[in-house]
Order: structure tokens, then sequence, then C-alpha cells
């Protein structure tokens, strides 16, 4: 869940990125989408040790 203020500032770099003003809950939408792909793509990798 995003606070209040984080979906705020991401309207205002949306808005200084794309110049264009983007819905709350559009904001909140995407921010969520954005940090759902940063957690796959940080998400640790489980390296298995191979014994032969």
């Amino acid at each position: 869940m995003l606070s209040e203020r984080a979906i705020l500032e991401f309207q205002q770099l949306y808005r200084k990125k794309f110049g264009e003003d983007i819905a709350f809950n559009k904001a909140k939408e995407e921010a969520l989408k954005l940090l759902k792909l940063f957690q796959l793509i940080f998400k640790p990798i489980n390296h298995e040790k191979n014994e032969s």
C-alpha cells in the first residue's frame, strides 16, 4: 500500500517527466505497477549448488 504522500510525489514526478497531469487514482495504479516491476527485477536469485 502506498501513502497519499507517495502517490502525490509520483504525480509530481510524472508531470515533470511527461509534461502532463495524471489523476490520483491512475497515479496510484501506475505507481503500484512500477513497484511490482522493481520487486520482480530486484528479487533475490536463489543459486542452487550443484554437487556432483
